[in-house]
């Protein structure tokens, strides 16, 4: 125990010989920090956190999509309009949203598109779930394609363009899978396009996934087609990047061509010159 650092009832000691304690005047310091050393590292660390903050401004400020006018095709209901991909929040699930207890229950198919069977969009055989994360993304009507577009305040030579996907909340019954990104002039003429896809392929059967395959192994009708070896799955697959050659455009359209389980929808888009 000789040599070592104690914490008594009058701060840090180190046990000596005859298990006399003195005062560890290192750790002391570290007990007690002064206002003075505080005002000192905040003065110390100021230009840092001006230029972090700096750096963080500059990239929203060249993040055109957030000064843009957003229309689409149509939207699930008032909770999810094609706004919400230019709101700067890409939270979704519990551990990284915002909890609001007042949202209204989230109508699914059955057990969140887990059902034995296909449900329809409406009546008793619909099932509720608890919504409690605020929204913060943009869903397609049920069982539909769809398109959603940015119109910037004015042209720009567009570099780049994220999309981020989403999983209804962690329900994982709407995310898009393909989807065609469109560059507009003022005219609203197509000056350039790419086609890009979400998800990773399965690398092995997905019934090795199911722990009781007796009882539990197999997906109802509604994901027919969609778990078997090689199909992609959208979930957990991050932003997507699209590059363009500083193509001169007024509008950003992102058409979906195909979705996951019930629907489709994005959760954010950024557009970069």
């Amino acid at each position: 125990m000789f040599g070592r650092t104690y914490p008594l009832g009058n701060g840090f000691h180190v046990a000596g010989e005859n298990l006399r304690f003195q005062p560890d005047e290192s750790a002391a310091s570290v007990e007690s920090n002064t206002l003075k050393s505080q005002e000192t590292l905040r003065d110390g660390l100021a230009p840092l956190i001006a230029e972090i903050i700096d750096e963080r401004d500059s990239i929203l400020k060249r993040n055109h999509a957030l000064g843009a006018k957003v229309t689409a095709s149509g939207y699930r209901d008032g909770r999810f309009p094609p706004s919400k991909i230019i709101d700067d929040k890409t939270w979704e699930l519990p551990a990284d949203g915002r909890l609001d207890y007042t949202q209204e229950p989230l109508f699914t198919t059955g057990h969140g598109g887990y059902g034995m069977e296909k449900r329809p969009l409406f009546g008793h055989e619909m099932e509720s779930f608890p919504f409690y994360v605020r929204p913060t993304y943009w869903l397609l009507p049920y069982g539909k394609p769809g398109w959603v577009q940015l119109d910037l305040p004015r042209e720009r030579q567009i570099s780049l363009v994220r999309v981020l996907n989403t999983s209804n909340a962690g329900l994982n019954d709407y995310a898009t899978m393909k989807f065609r990104v469109q560059l507009l002039d003022e005219s609203g003429t197509v000056v350039d396009e790419k086609h890009r896809e979400f998800g990773k392929a399965l690398d092995r059967p997905f019934e090795q996934a199911f722990k009781y395959p007796k009882h539990f192994g197999r997906y109802g009708a509604t994901f027919d087609g969609m778990l078997e070896p090689g199909i992609k799955v959208p979930f957990g697959d991050g932003w997507q990047d699209i590059e363009f050659n500083s193509v001169k455009a007024h509008s950003v359209k992102i058409l979906i061509d195909s979705f996951w389980a019930i629907g489709g929808g994005l959760n954010e888009v950024q557009i970069y010159e």
